[in-house]
């Protein structure tokens, strides 16, 4: 492997990893595209190990008090989201590894993909509470002298108003919810299905604000690119001297770099597109992705 493809297959993967376009879903496609062969195991376990780092580094304000005090209700329930993928995991391992090696499942992937982040996009508007009259910019008529004037409330819309919601922070989220946060990720363990994406998109279908359906859901990720690191590092023990897979260090640096540090700004840049924009650009990216490739996998054949 030279330095320009570690470059790149570090990029593709600090950015997918990330952003709601899947990371497992274009590393097969992109294998599928380009005829490349397996990434070594070594190789891919230090890109996950980038990616981990951009997490540190980007949620470091919610990551230090987690670590200052690790018994609170944060962790607990980051725990109870990660328990539905452990179990996910542990069903369908065989079905998920095929998956992965015939990438026949890819295109419904990418659609299942766009429709999360839909759903989510279109639920989120249902918990989001009528401004006040002061945000609105509503004002009161002029005030008659010695009489005093009746404050003006904006009118309240029941049908768009849930009480306590949206969730801003772990004070108001329940543990069913994070349930079923969870199960969204569990179910982003096959290919083309975005964790982030998923994960996101659960959080708002769930009542979750935009931000924070966004922080809860790269503190998932810690304890499920752990649990990847964990799977892979066992298998490289049983490598024995052939560990490298004939990898340089300056190829196993850059592709490690290039991971870390495009992971970090996906990150900046969903969470800001998060708290200023919405997630439709990612769905079409997405979605289209699923048109073609379901194309070519029944009509065309030629890639798959």
């Amino acid at each position: 492997m030279s330095i320009v493809e570690a470059l790149f297959l570090g990029i593709v993967q600090g950015l997918t990893e990330f952003l709601p376009v899947s990371s497992s879903g274009h590393l097969v496609l992109f294998q599928k595209l380009f005829g490349l062969k397996d990434v070594p195991l070594l190789f891919d376990t230090l890109l996950h190990c980038g990616t981990l780092l951009a997490v540190f580094v980007a949620l470091w304000d919610d990551i230090w008090p987690l670590i200052q005090r690790p018994f609170q209700k944060t962790t607990y329930l980051v725990i109870v989201a990660t328990l539905p993928t452990v179990i996910i995991a542990l069903l369908f391992k065989d079905f998920i590894e095929t998956a992965f090696s015939t990438g026949a499942w890819l295109g419904w992937g990418f659609l299942l993909t766009t429709t999360f982040l839909l759903v989510g996009e279109i639920l989120s508007r249902r918990f989001i509470p009528q401004n006040t009259a002061a945000e609105t910019g509503t004002t009161q008529g002029p005030e008659a002298p010695g009489v005093a004037q009746p404050p003006v409330l904006a009118p309240r819309d029941t049908a768009h108003h849930h009480k306590g919601l949206p969730i801003k922070d772990a004070a108001q989220m329940g543990y069913l919810r994070a349930l079923f946060v969870g199960l969204m990720q569990g179910i982003a363990i096959f290919p083309a299905i975005s964790r982030s994406g998923s994960t996101i998109a659960g959080g708002l279908m769930a009542g979750c604000e935009r931000s924070y359906a966004g922080r809860f859901s790269f503190l998932m990720a810690i304890p499920a690119i752990l649990g990847a690191l964990v799977f892979q590092l066992k298998d490289i023990m049983h490598e024995g001297p052939g560990i490298l897979g004939g990898l340089s260090a300056p190829v196993l640096v850059v592709g490690t770099g290039a991971a870390a540090i495009t992971g970090f700004l996906a990150i900046k840049l969903l969470l800001k597109i998060l708290q200023k924009g919405h997630l439709w650009g990612f769905a079409c990216y997405t979605g289209f992705l699923a048109l073609l490739i379901l194309m070519d996998q029944y009509l065309v054949h030629l890639v798959f």
